[in-house]
């Protein structure tokens, strides 16, 4: 009995370690997306909040309206430095089109970190209408879309 539970017992920790190394080390399942060495360790919540966070900012970048707002909840909430914006057609029109696009504007990511529920992300933002400045912003994401930010400056 006494070396059977040991065996099971080593059994069981070696399946564990062979489920949390990255998947280069191991025979584990795939997981359904692609996660590179520097990932294997963040949950599956923080690696789609920063696959929804690095397209919503390339789209940003290519001035591209459609795809932003493809990544925004219909029900979204947006909290720019205290100014509220309630829903994905608010956030385009009040926001998104006046400030990023029509002023052609550039976000330059300049850390990051994941505080466990939201991806924290600070930028450096500029834009042709003279805007320079550092953004910080806290993402919410449920069901792959941008469900609520909260944004604040330096």
């Amino acid at each position: 009995m006494r070396i059977s539970v040991k065996y099971g017992a080593a059994a069981v920790a070696l399946a564990a370690a062979a489920f949390l190394l990255p998947s280069s080390l191991s025979q584990a399942a795939a997981a359904p997306e692609t996660v590179t060495a520097n990932q294997w360790w963040q949950s599956s919540a923080e690696r789609q909040a920063r696959s929804v966070e690095a397209r919503f900012i390339n789209r940003s970048n290519a001035l591209d309206p459609a795809g932003i707002a493809a990544l925004i909840a219909t029900d979204a909430k947006w909290d720019s430095v205290g100014n509220l914006f309630n829903g994905r057609d608010d956030i385009m029109t009040r926001l998104i089109i006046p400030a990023v696009i029509k002023t052609s504007a550039r976000y330059t990511v300049i850390g990051s970190h994941w505080d466990g529920f939201r991806l924290q992300q600070d930028y450096h933002f500029v834009s042709k209408t003279g805007d320079d400045v550092l953004l910080h912003y806290a993402y919410l994401i449920r069901d792959g879309q941008i469900a609520d930010i909260v944004e604040y400056l330096d």
